[in-house]
């Protein structure tokens, strides 16, 4: 099905010139071709005949007259096509009248006198003028052309003597007489996403300053966490596994303003590894940055994961990364920003976070 946009737009919108074929007129012809032939020796019945239709033209005839208060009418609302008449001094081009040629190529299969089946073949040539209910008016000739489906065609015969043969056949052709105009159309105005994209850090402390104390940051969630010193920017950051590297711990944080349907959004930090304290040097784990959307009614609709292993993050040094969270699905109202860290057997590093985003980028 079609989609279609209606708009009421109060600014200028931009227009451009399309060529288009515009349909002038449509027939279904029938055209009858009777004949008779002279087979090329006696024969005791006709088998059977193929017929097919070949080199079908069709010639439109142009009559130039004046215009009448229909034409002026029509054209004063096409100010284009006023380019090609000028109204007080120059006839109209208009059709009538199309002439329709072409050839019926029959196969003709019979039984000689022998009983052997042979065939002969046929051409006949036909012209059909057709006369339109009502004239067509043309912005210009050169423009015009005809064209026409498949033409078919169906033969009866009879045999009126050994060597003589009458034919009827039907030809039926679906013409189409179409002119190449030049319109000027009105380009849709572009449709913004739902709600405008503000490129605004959607998280509260981002870069992680802000601790009820030195294990659980003020704005944040999660498990086996700690205060560091060891910040992108600012004086702290969160370390997670720093005093248990070998259990699984989370950082995370939910987000109830600033989505908006139809925006996207990207999700940015920092991070790097780091031996916990009294730690030797194991660097097995995985750090995944999750983003998952719920809706109202604090059911899970989406959800956007990415993996980061040990050797992805660089030791004792900030790294970059990112997660295209996606679009907002449409019954979005909240999110959550979530960063799980998994230790294998014998880790003894944690991984250190800062300066998280959450932002919309188109």
């Amino acid at each position: 099905m079609a989609v279609e946009f209606f708009f009421m737009e109060p600014e200028r919108v931009k227009c451009v010139k399309v060529n288009v074929p515009v349909v002038l007129a449509e027939e279904e012809v029938e055209i009858v071709i009777d004949n008779t032939s002279c087979l090329p020796e006696l024969v005791m019945k006709i088998d059977h005949i193929d017929v097919r239709v070949k080199d079908v033209e069709v010639e439109p005839m142009f009559i130039h007259e004046r215009p009448s208060r229909e034409d002026m009418d029509f054209m004063e609302d096409n100010p284009f096509h006023m380019e090609h008449h000028h109204m007080n001094n120059e006839r109209v081009s208009k059709i009538k009248t199309l002439v329709i040629h072409g050839t019926l190529h029959k196969q003709i299969y019979y039984v000689n006198k022998d009983n052997d089946v042979k065939h002969t073949a046929e051409d006949i040539p036909f012209t059909k003028t057709v006369h339109l209910s009502n004239k067509v008016l043309v912005m210009d000739e050169d423009q015009v052309s005809a064209t026409f489906k498949r033409a078919s065609a169906n033969i009866k015969w009879e045999l009126v003597k050994a060597s003589r043969l009458h034919q009827t056949g039907m030809v039926h052709i679906r013409v189409k007489l179409i002119e190449e105009r030049e319109i000027f159309v009105q380009v849709c105005p572009r449709i913004e996403p739902t709600g405008k994209c503000d490129r605004v850090n959607l998280l509260r402390d981002p870069s992680l300053e802000a601790w009820s104390d030195y294990l659980m940051p003020v704005f944040w969630g999660g498990s086996n966490l700690s205060r560091s010193t060891r910040a992108h920017s600012g004086r702290y950051a969160a370390a997670i596994g720093r005093f248990a590297p070998s259990d699984s711990g989370s950082l995370s944080q939910t987000i109830h303003r600033g989505l908006k349907r139809g925006q996207h959004f990207k999700l940015t930090f920092f991070a790097q590894e780091h031996c916990a304290e009294g730690g030797g040097h194991g660097n097995r784990f995985t750090l995944t940055a999750n983003v998952v959307y719920y809706d109202a009614m604090g059911m899970e609709v989406d959800m956007v994961s990415k993996k980061f292993t040990s050797g992805d993050i660089p030791n004792d040094s900030y790294g970059s990364f990112s997660v295209d969270a996606g679009k907002i699905h449409e019954d979005a109202v909240a999110a959550m920003v979530c960063f799980v860290f998994e230790p294998e057997k014998n880790n003894t590093n944690t991984v250190i976070i800062d300066d998280v985003s959450f932002m919309c980028v188109s």
